[in-house]
């Protein structure tokens, strides 16, 4: 791991202008793009040469690729995605090394497709849950099983993906060693609170105002995921742990706690082991016969022991702030487990040897505002140059309670108010000083990206407030949309 690299993962609402002369069935005006529509801008893409990527049950195309010119990692392309079936436009970037270089990147991709997307009579709107499209069972039924297998095998195993469908984020994505990854996890994750101050958007939701007239739904909706789940431990893979998770031992352990999902191998396809074991389970304490397994398209198998793939997509099934990884192929998992029995000093050496990617995925944001895509990613890396100082204020001066106390009043808290006597501004303002002392250090000039996150707390507010101030003005109706679409869209 020579240069270390970041980059995002970036969701936006698709949806239909509100001047088109036809819409397509279940379009609507500035309604959610259908899956029909998304396929044919993909197949758009694909005569301009992109490359499929095929969902390996289904067999739709779910994404496509362009290969860029960078030579920086093995991830050298774009990408367009719909993650689920509800409007939801997903597009990733070839990691760069700064953040001008990513931005770059970003505005020649948008400048790219948004042509391809008027085309289908759409457009990209920066929000966190869709807009106008009510979030309604009916509506979501029609399509998520036809988009992914993985989804109905999930759905099955208890997993409510349904108002998780309509909401959007960002996830960034910093390369990190694995020294400094557990202390820069401590921070991230403990920031999750403070994320949703800088970012969250989601007071408008198909229409009107969100339920309880949360400022953001992204908690409640990670919530409903695991509510219909036969184990209640589920319910600790969204948000914050339960228990803060303080070293590499510490992090296996809470991946290998829950009860199994799914499991992937080399061909792609989901498993399911009908007894749900937790993977300390499925590691240990195997039948006699072996472990049964069926694959989402009807596949039985036979499975006997744990093998590293298993291991290496396991961050897969938690909904918090995660690690990314790729192991060597000369590692095994016996390997693997011979070290985590050691302790955690000979797993984190392991670790270091076998490695050959590690990188941080922060899974807190909110979809951003428009042209403010890289600014919780700018104090993300300013936080982690200057890890030592942030991990003192983070970590040392405030308990793993009171930030699990800051998260649990986002969704109705305004930012200009107080957490245990702390005053949120001047919490958040300390935050973005840490990060930009980082990026100073820098010495690319890359603090200016923090420059919204600043502005926003010197007001005092937050997007999902400002959303609310403009829809209650303009009348809560048609036009508050058109009004809230101009702002926040973005158009050829």
């Amino acid at each position: 791991m020579a240069k270390k690299l970041i980059s995002i993962e970036l969701e936006r609402a698709l949806v239909y202008r509100p001047d088109l002369k036809n819409y397509p069935p279940l379009g609507a005006p500035l309604g959610s793009a259908t899956p029909f529509s998304f396929q044919s801008f993909l197949h758009r893409l694909l005569q301009k040469g992109w490359e499929p990527i095929f969902d390996p049950t289904t067999g739709v195309i779910i994404r496509v690729k362009k290969k860029r010119p960078d030579s920086l990692s093995d991830a050298n392309y774009w990408t367009c995605t719909s993650d689920v079936t509800t409007g939801i436009f997903e597009t990733t970037l070839p990691p760069q090394e700064n953040l001008f270089s990513l931005e770059k990147e970003q505005r020649l991709l948008d400048k790219t497709i948004l042509p391809l997307l008027a085309e289908e009579g759409l457009f990209v709107w920066y929000t966190e849950a869709t807009p106008v499209t009510e979030a309604t069972r009916e509506y979501y039924a029609l399509f998520h099983t036809y988009w992914r297998g993985e989804y109905a095998h999930l759905r099955n195993r208890g997993m409510d993906h349904y108002w998780f469908s309509w909401i959007l984020g960002n996830n960034p994505s910093l390369d990190i060693s694995v020294k400094e990854a557990i202390p820069f996890l401590r921070i991230i994750i403990r920031l999750t609170g403070a994320t949703f101050f800088f970012l969250r958007q989601g007071a408008i939701t198909g229409g009107k105002l969100s339920p309880g007239r949360m400022l953001t739904i992204r908690p409640w909706a990670w919530k409903n995921l695991f509510l219909k789940s036969p184990y209640i431990t589920d319910l600790d893979r969204v948000g914050m742990p339960e228990k803060e998770i303080t070293s590499w031992h510490d992090y296996f352990s809470y991946l290998m706690g829950f009860r199994l999902l799914t499991l992937f191998f080399d061909d792609g396809r989901p498993y399911r082991i009908f007894s749900d074991p937790s993977f300390f389970s499925f590691w240990k304490n195997p039948p006699i016969g072996g472990w049964d397994a069926c694959s989402i398209d009807g596949q039985w198998i036979k499975v006997y022991r744990p093998e590293l793939i298993n291991l290496e997509r396991l961050q897969r099934q938690t909904y918090v702030s995660r690690f990314r990884f790729e192991l060597s192929p000369t590692a095994t998992f016996g390997e693997f487990g011979n070290a985590f029995e050691d302790g955690n000093k000979t797993l984190e050496n392991w670790l270091t040897k076998n490695l050959q990617k590690l990188y941080i995925e922060a899974r807190a944001d909110s979809c951003p505002p428009k042209n403010e895509e890289f600014s919780t990613l700018a104090l993300y890396l300013g936080l982690l140059t200057n890890l030592d100082e942030s991990f003192k204020f983070v970590v040392d001066k405030f308990d793993y309670n009171f930030w699990k106390k800051l998260f649990s009043v986002v969704p109705y808290a305004f930012m200009d108010s107080k957490i245990d006597g702390i005053w949120i501004p001047e919490l958040l303002e300390t935050i973005i000083e840490l990060g930009k002392k980082g990026l100073k250090n820098r010495g690319l000039g890359e603090e200016i990206f923090l420059q919204p996150l600043s502005d926003r707390v010197q007001r005092k507010t937050t997007p999902a407030e400002e959303t609310l101030k403009i829809f209650n003005k303009a009348g809560k109706n048609k036009k508050a949309l058109k009004i809230l679409a101009q702002k926040q869209g973005l158009f050829p």
